[in-house]
């Protein structure tokens, strides 16, 4: 018996269906296989690791990632500088919790 209180208890399967496909056509990277391998492989781990998200959750993570990926190659001297400040910043982080 599925819970009523989860989002799947409170839709009939047609309803999911339909509001995927909806989905699917609002965002045109869904109709790429490779990608759309991507969001279901992040569905599945995350809800192995007792995590679960929606497929739209899942898919806003990995267009986010493209344009990080897309970020990192056509500006790299911004996106080392950047990488750079991070780990300047941890270092110093560390440096003040030794000190006390």
């Amino acid at each position: 018996m599925s819970d009523p209180d989860s989002p799947r208890g409170r839709y009939t399967l047609a309803q999911r269906k339909s509001a995927y496909l909806d989905f699917i056509d609002e965002h045109s990277e869904m109709y790429d296989p490779e990608f759309r391998e991507k969001v279901a492989l992040l569905v599945c781990l995350q809800d192995a690791r007792g995590r679960p998200i929606s497929t739209q959750e899942a898919c806003k993570v990995e267009l986010y990632k493209v344009a990080q990926r897309k970020f990192r190659k056509e500006h790299p001297k911004l996106y080392y500088e950047y990488v750079e400040r991070l780990e300047a910043g941890r270092w110093t982080f560390k440096r003040k919790e030794h000190k006390e």
